[in-house]
């Protein structure tokens, strides 16, 4: 059986499942639905009002359906993730060659990430034609291009401060996900969400 990666209420296996996973007592149909759309929305997915349908179906499968259900997504699309990685990678080994690792080197990819959240703000500045002189001179395409290149420079970074960034990104993601599930589970149960969270 692959790796396991667990949250607290469903473990959702990595690769080949031998045995039926175990989630823990009480999981809620909220909480399978927000794993399949994470899932889905990870894996690129873009989903219709009958897509929405049937996960919202499928969410109220037992949980260990729902997590091998999860699981052919996360597989299906992982070669995709990995071969983004890989690029960053490679990014991160130039740069090191390059520039070295020191301090002040860190301290620069750290930068890089400010400097291309500034980029998004022009870009979007310039979509809105906030300056009259120069009127409306960007797209919503260049705004999004300028966020990828944000996402781009922080998973560089991040390599500066954990040995496998790929499965803390997972992993965060997923606790993310978690506490999104317990907020509407607690408005369906009628609980606020500020008692909650």
């Amino acid at each position: 059986m692959g790796t396991t990666v667990n949250s607290p209420s469903l473990p959702i296996p990595d690769g080949p499942i031998d045995t039926e996973p175990l989630p823990a007592p009480g999981t809620g149909t909220a909480t399978l639905h927000c794993a399949l759309l994470g899932e889905l929305s990870r894996a690129g997915v873009e989903l219709g009002r009958y897509d929405h349908r049937i996960v919202d179906w499928f969410a109220h499968w037992d949980p260990a359906t729902v997590a091998v259900v999860a699981s052919f997504i996360r597989r299906a699309s992982r070669q995709q993730e990995r071969t983004l990685w890989e690029h960053v990678g490679t990014v991160v080994d130039w740069l090191d060659a390059s520039n070295g690792t020191s301090a002040h080197e860190t301290s620069m990819r750290l930068l890089k990430v400010t400097e291309e959240a500034g980029e998004v703000a022009q870009a979007y500045i310039g979509l809105q034609g906030q300056n009259p002189r120069k009127g409306t001179t960007h797209t919503p395409g260049d705004v999004a291009t300028e966020l990828v290149d944000v996402i781009l420079a922080a998973m560089v970074a991040l390599h500066e401060f954990h040995d496998d960034p790929a499965t803390l990104l997972t992993s965060v993601a997923e606790q993310r996900q978690e506490r999104l599930a317990a907020l509407i589970e607690g408005r369906t149960d009628g609980g606020s969400a500020s008692t909650r969270a």
